[in-house]
């Protein structure tokens, strides 16, 4: 039986070296996701799978994109900040004030 799976084992050893052999041969295989397979020299390879280098109008926009965010958390942080840290209330009992008093007048 020890004879037998050495066998198995010898055959198995042989069948994978011939197979990194063949792979050898042609080059180390890559998959081109509609990349068109020519000379991005800004890729890279991990694991055979190609990521290639943004083009500068992702970027920007993107960065532009990120800028608007950024933007609108700030704006609505600084008109909502009362809700933010003191809660609902705060903001609830400055619009019963405002109801009271008419409004926005000076007083």
């Amino acid at each position: 039986m020890a004879s037998l799976a050495r066998a198995a084992g010898a055959r198995m050893t042989s069948l994978l070296a011939r197979q990194e052999g063949s792979l050898a041969r042609f080059g180390q295989q890559t998959r081109g996701f509609a990349a068109g397979g020519h000379g991005h020299h800004d890729s890279v390879t991990h694991a055979g799978l190609t990521i290639h280098k943004a083009a500068s109008w992702h970027v920007w926009t993107g960065q532009a994109f990120a800028g608007v965010m950024w933007f609108w958390v700030f704006y609505r942080f600084y008109n909502d900040f009362d809700h933010f840290v003191y809660g609902p209330a705060a903001h609830l009992e400055h619009e019963l004030h405002e109801k009271e008093h008419g409004g926005h007048e000076e007083h």
